[in-house]
C-alpha cells in the first residue's frame, strides 16, 4: 500500500475519533444539564466516565492526526510538491487539538472544572476542521496528492 493511501486512511481515522469526541461531547454537555443542579453519584460516575472517553477520542485522534501529518509531509517532499493551503490549514487543526490536549494534562494537575470547556472546545474543533476542509478545498489549490 502506497504512503499517500495511509496517510489518507490515517487523517480520516483521525477526523473520525474526533467526530465521535464531538458526538460525546454532545451527550455529555445534555446529560450535565439534565442532571444539574443535584447530581447523584451515579450521575457524577456517568459524566466522568463520558469526559474521559471525550479525551481518549480527542488524543486517540491527535495522535492520529500528527502521524498522517508527518506521513503527508514525507509523501510530499518525496515527490517534491511544495506545501500549500492544505498543510497549513492542516496545520491549525493540529495545533489546536495539541492546546486542548495540553489544556486537558493541565487542568488536571490543577483541579479546575474542566469537563465543560473541554466538551465545548470539541466542538469549535469540529468547525475548525469544517473550516480546514472549505479552506483547503474551495479556496486554495486541489490536493497534491489527488
Amino acid at each position: 500500500m502506497s504512503n499517500c493511501l495511509v496517510h489518507s486512511f490515517i487523517v480520516i481515522a483521525a477526523y473520525l475519533c474526533f467526530g465521535l469526541a464531538v458526538l460525546s461531547a454532545l451527550i455529555y454537555l445534555y446529560f450535565e444539564n439534565k442532571f444539574s443542579p443535584n447530581l447523584t453519584g451515579f450521575q457524577q460516575a456517568y459524566l466522568r466516565i463520558r469526559y474521559k472517553i471525550i479525551c481518549g477520542y480527542n488524543f486517540v485522534g491527535l495522535a492520529l492526526l500528527t502521524t498522517g501529518l508527518i506521513l503527508g509531509v514525507n509523501q510530499a517532499i518525496k515527490i517534491g510538491i511544495s506545501f500549500e493551503i492544505k498543510f497549513i490549514t492542516v496545520l491549525i487543526v493540529w495545533f489546536f487539538y495539541l492546546s486542548l490536549f495540553c489544556l486537558i494534562i493541565i487542568s488536571k494537575f490543577q483541579k479546575i472544572n474542566r469537563q465543560k470547556l473541554v466538551s465545548k472546545l470539541s466542538l469549535v474543533g469540529l468547525a475548525i476542521i469544517f473550516l480546514n476542509l472549505i479552506l483547503a478545498n474551495y479556496l486554495g489549490s486541489a490536493h497534491p496528492f489527488k
